[in-house]
């Protein structure tokens, strides 16, 4: 049901750099990346900055009736859309 509703409904311009909607979505494909890109530019003599951000803690913020609202906004089918509420309907 991703794959064939939700996917096409992103604009792929948002998902160029999200880890979770790649097959090779891990922890550890991150870390590869960012490790040969600093590499690779230290190689080169240029600065790396980098600014890492725990989000384990992220969710507990959101405001689930502005989350829902964002399927309806990308004209996600409503099987889809239904879908979602139920996964996050009792979730704290």
């Amino acid at each position: 049901m991703v794959q064939k509703w939700l996917k096409p409904a992103i604009p792929s311009a948002l998902t160029l750099d999200q880890y979770a909607l790649k097959p090779t979505g891990l922890t550890t494909a991150v870390l590869v990346h960012f490790t040969h890109h600093a590499s690779k530019m230290l190689e080169e003599n240029n600065y790396v900055r980098c600014l890492m951000i725990d989000f384990t803690k992220a969710f507990d913020t959101v405001d689930y009736v502005i989350l829902v609202s964002k399927p309806v906004a990308y004209n996600v089918s409503p099987l889809i859309t239904n879908w979602i509420i139920s996964f996050l309907s009792g979730r704290s």
